[in-house]
């Protein structure tokens, strides 16, 4: 009898999502056959191999006789063999084979052959194309399941800016250099571009009727606005790319072909101007002209001059206007002149030129154009040393005496030791006390006060009592003013307060209280006169501003629960919580002798009640705190 074998792929099957796993599960069948029959019941040892993998075991087989003709039989079942595939996109044939031992003739039976897997793509190729620049990116690798981080290099090119990437070479913006790339397949991205465009700004350069800015495009040639400016006594000559050329560079409607932003400022040449005054001088002096500090005319003199660029142009007149610094009311005269060019020296004022007062004068000069121009000068009143006003009751120093006082006109300073009979007072009309308070018998009322120190038993922080207080202000110095008081007792040894006066109303006093104001602790002792709720009380108050803190020790008696109200002992009426209202404190007992203990005080009577689980002759303590009035 003869024998043979055959191994096979019976199925190929894609392990979980292929382009993860890149892997197949691969099934392989062995089958034997004999023509005249083949059997063995003892185990007969088999393998089955697949790319490299081994599977093995033991089976029996029994094949009857076909006359000659092949019977077959299955050895070992169907193997599975899991394939991982070796790169992206590429196929790969896999051998397989398969061998028993029979321990009958023939006495081994093999068998081999080979499958082709399809390829699996998990990886593909991004690609740059700078379509019609340069500097593309290197080509970047895309795994299947992850984005890719698309290349942060931006190409160039000239007259262009980059504005992203496309998938197609006419497309849109669809990725930017560094955003996340997830398209699992082969891909070209293609470079979007925009031309370039360039502003072209126009400056009238102190003309006016500039044209409106221009575009330039990359590449194209720009016309030029055939828009011109104007300016008053100027010609237009064209565009310079300098504020202060002299000769134009463009002409309206020319062709720019620079790629770049530019402004374009107005060449101006001067058509006309309008008449010129020079070295004007005004000067105090006599009726004659002759100078004088203490003249009552003035001395006018100056030059003038008419343009003559484009034609004949004569002076049309010639006006002088004056008065004091402190009116609004002008005097006027005229120049008689003639020509093209000219100097005017003149005496004006009448004598009326006041020498304690400064004056303005207007020097006009108008054209045959109708062209003006106009000066102004101003003088001071008459310097003195020192002046004596008439009748002799005023002296003035730097200035006219005009008052009945002595009166100094300039910074001044003492090396010497001055002596004041009176008070000085600022520029409010208020004393400067020098740390002197100022007292008034009716009464100084700080409320509306402008005195920086006063002495005072009105409105003060302690009703009727006298006392300093002191006012001070910012920026100014009015009843309305924003400001801050202090107060301190007149004679005696008490609080300081302070108070503010902001938005249009006082603020209240508020006490700043001295050390030695805070009550020491006082003890009183009170004893029960045969009620059975205690034996003896103490009573400790300390208070601090408007807080009282109230100790209470209190020696208990025979009994059980007590309640009651200690009528012995009187809170004083400044001693009692602010409420109409019982101000209670539960203290949590320590020990089985202390039990929980309850005292109130009444703000009406003063009086103290408790509640309390007594047992005789151990003391009990409480503490709490509450505000007075």
């Amino acid at each position: 009898m003869a024998g043979t074998g055959r191994v096979y792929v019976t199925a190929v099957r894609n392990v979980g999502t292929i382009q993860s796993t890149h892997q197949y599960d691969v099934d392989v069948r062995f089958d034997i056959a004999f023509d005249w029959g083949g059997y063995n019941n003892a185990p007969c040892s088999y393998t089955i191999s697949c790319d490299g993998q081994n599977q093995s075991g033991q089976t029996s087989f029994s094949v009857p006789s076909g006359g000659g003709r092949w019977v077959w039989t299955n050895i070992g079942n169907t193997k599975t063999f899991r394939i991982t595939m070796p790169n992206s996109g590429q196929g790969k044939t896999i051998g397989f084979s398969a061998s028993i031992n029979t321990g009958i003739n023939p006495p081994n039976i093999s068998a081999s052959g080979s499958h082709g897997l399809a390829a699996v793509t998990w990886q593909w190729t991004v690609s740059y194309n700078a379509n019609g620049g340069s500097g593309a990116p290197p080509n970047q690798t895309k795994t299947y399941g992850s984005n890719l981080t698309l290349s942060s290099t931006k190409p160039t090119r000239f007259g262009y800016t980059f504005k992203g990437w496309a998938t197609s070479p006419t497309g849109g913006v669809s990725y930017t250099p560094g955003s996340a790339f997830g398209v699992d397949a082969t891909t070209t991205l293609y470079a979007v571009w925009e031309i370039n465009k360039y502003t072209v700004g126009y400056n009238a350069n102190g003309g006016s009727g500039a044209p409106a800015s221009q575009m330039k495009t990359y590449g194209v040639n720009l016309i030029l606005s055939s828009t011109k400016p104007i300016r008053t006594n100027y010609n237009f000559l064209g565009w310079a790319t300098s504020q202060n050329a002299s000769a134009p560079q463009y002409a309206p409607g020319a062709t720019y072909i620079n790629n770049e932003s530019v402004t374009l400022y107005a060449v101006w040449n001067l058509s006309y101007w309008e008449p010129k005054i020079t070295n004007l001088a005004v000067n105090r002096c006599k009726s004659d002209g002759t100078l004088d500090d203490f003249g009552t005319y003035a001395k006018i003199t100056f030059n003038w001059e008419c343009c003559q660029i484009v034609g004949s142009n004569n002076v049309k007149s010639i006006s002088i206007k004056y008065k004091p610094s402190s009116s609004s009311s002008w005097s006027s005269t005229s120049v008689t002149s003639s020509g093209t060019t000219g100097k005017v020296s003149t005496v004006i004022g009448n004598g009326s030129l006041s020498i304690d007062n400064g004056y303005d004068f207007q020097v006009a000069v108008a054209d045959s154009k109708n062209g003006s121009t106009t000066l102004s000068y101003s003088i001071g009143g008459a310097i003195f040393p020192i002046d004596f006003k008439a009748g002799g009751k005023g002296v003035a120093i730097g200035k006219a005496a005009t008052k009945n006082i002595f009166d100094i006109g300039m910074a001044t300073s003492f090396d010497s030791r001055i002596d004041i009979k009176d008070f000085i007072y600022d520029q409010f009309g208020t004393r400067i006390g020098n740390g002197l308070a100022k007292h008034d018998s009716s009464g100084i009322d700080p409320n509306t006060t402008l005195e920086e120190l006063i002495v005072t038993n009105r409105n003060t922080p302690i009703s009727s009592s006298y006392m300093y207080i002191q006012t001070m202000f910012y920026g100014s110095k009015s009843t309305s003013s924003n400001r801050a008081q202090i107060a301190l007792p007149y004679n005696t040894n008490g609080s300081m307060y302070h108070r503010y006066y902001v938005n249009g109303a006082w603020t209240s006093w508020k006490r700043h209280v001295n050390e030695d104001e805070l009550d020491d602790f006082k003890e009183s002792t009170w004893y029960g006169t045969g009620n059975p709720y205690g034996n003896s009380l103490k009573v400790w108050i300390l208070r601090q501003g408007k807080l009282c803190t109230c100790d209470i020790e209190w020696i208990g008696a025979t009994g059980g629960n007590k309640n009651g109200t200690i009528s012995e002992l009187t809170i004083p009426q400044d001693y009692r919580p602010f409420k109409n209202a019982f101000v209670s404190i539960e203290t949590v007992s320590s020990g089985s002798a202390f039990g929980a203990t309850r005292l109130m005080i009444n703000s009406s009577t003063g009086k103290i009640s408790f509640v309390t689980d007594q047992t005789a002759y151990v003391e009990r303590y409480a503490t709490f705190t509450y505000r007075v009035a």
